[in-house]
């Protein structure tokens, strides 16, 4: 009961390792001898941008409509939207992520830019894939409370542990 919401994704803010492929858009072929686009993917669960309050500037997040064999989507931060449809609307805009599963990805949504490397940095740009569209090995479970987050712990570890011992 004291927990507000929670969420996950593939990695920390402030302390990202995330992976940053090229990625291609929809009808708009790079020019010979310009490099392809960039951006950080993170595999993200559909309370994370709530959890952590990331606000929601247009569009949708993600929710439970999209699994694997559903549509694929995509949520891109400002940065990324500014950088390449600067006069124009992102949404319903499609992209291919390099190295990413299920091929071309519908924008749904734009966010607010999180720091992922450190407080200095300037936030890149980022493109955020539902975790049910590309299941991860290893996840960080992102947890708001009205109490001490410590006070949770063991509620959490016993719910973990019931639906994956191991």
């Amino acid at each position: 009961p004291a927990i507000i919401t929670a969420g996950m994704s593939t990695d920390i803010p402030l302390a990202s390792n995330a992976q940053v492929p090229t990625f291609q858009i929809q009808n708009r072929p790079v020019p010979q001898g310009e490099p392809e686009p960039q951006s950080s993917v993170y595999m993200a669960s559909e309370n994370y941008f709530r959890t952590l309050g990331i606000p929601l500037l247009q569009g949708r997040t993600f929710d439970k409509t999209d699994h694997a064999q559903a549509p694929q989507v995509v949520i891109i931060n400002q940065t990324l939207a500014r950088q390449h449809w600067p006069d124009e609307e992102p949404l319903g805009k499609r992209i291919l992520l390099s190295g990413m599963p299920g091929g071309w990805r519908t924008i749904v949504g734009v966010v607010g830019d999180v720091k992922d490397k450190g407080l200095k940095d300037q936030a890149g740009a980022a493109s955020y894939v539902p975790m049910l569209q590309a299941p991860v090995y290893q996840i960080q479970l992102f947890v708001q409370t009205t109490t001490p987050p410590m006070q949770v712990v063991p509620d959490i570890r016993s719910i973990v542990r019931s639906l994956d011992s191991e």
